[in-house]
Parts: C-alpha cells; sequence; structure tokens
C-alpha cells in the first residue's frame, strides 16, 4: 500500500502500487537489504507508481524491507519529492529501524 504525505488526500484503492513488473520491489523482498535510488526520474528501475501519484514528482527513493524471522512480509519506500539526495548511512540505519517497528506492529 503506498502511504501519502499527511497534507494530501488518502489513496484510494485505484493508488496502491501493483507488485508485478517492479524489479527493485522483487530485488529488497529477495536479498531483505536495503536499496537506495539518488535519482529516481532517470532510474528504469524505479518503482512505477499509478498515474494519480506520478504528480508527486519523486526525485529519490530508498526501499526497506519489512521483516519478521527472516521472511519479507513487506516493503517501505521513503521518498524525496522537494530535492534529490543521495541517502547516506546514517538515514538508511533510521529508515532499517523504522521498518522494523513496522514489521513488529504489523505481526
Amino acid at each position: 500500500m503506498i502511504e501519502q504525505p499527511r497534507n494530501v488526500e488518502p489513496p484510494d484503492r485505484r493508488d496502491q502500487l501493483p507488485l508485478e513488473g517492479q524489479p527493485l520491489i522483487a530485488e529488497a523482498r529477495l536479498t531483505l537489504l536495503p536499496i537506495a535510488i539518488a535519482d529516481a526520474r532517470h532510474d528504469a528501475r524505479a518503482p512505477i507508481v499509478p498515474s494519480s501519484l506520478a504528480n508527486q514528482r519523486v526525485l529519490s527513493q530508498t526501499l526497506v524491507p519489512l521483516t519478521l524471522g527472516g521472511q519479507c512480509i513487506g516493503v517501505m519506500i521513503f521518498s524525496a519529492v522537494s530535492h534529490a539526495i543521495a541517502f547516506r548511512p546514517d538515514q538508511l540505519e533510521v529508515a532499517q529501524t523504522i521498518a522494523s517497528q513496522t514489521a513488529i506492529a504489523i505481526q
């Protein structure tokens, strides 16, 4: 499921991110490792979003698998929309911590 920033209307069912044809989501689920994309606009591997979300102009993304007991139960996608950034190791660590806590909460 896609979650949007607080100041945007919540997504409806038509805005869900399809898993088919998403190579980076598949890679994150397989490797259980985070993947950082510094320039999502020019990276063909970047997750394809529904057209209704394309106006968000995602510039950079980090995909972080949600894992429980060594199994992937989902993937969180953190996006930068104000400017493109190369996610630093400390930011990836924070993203992994958030993903770990989210996986525990889902359980």
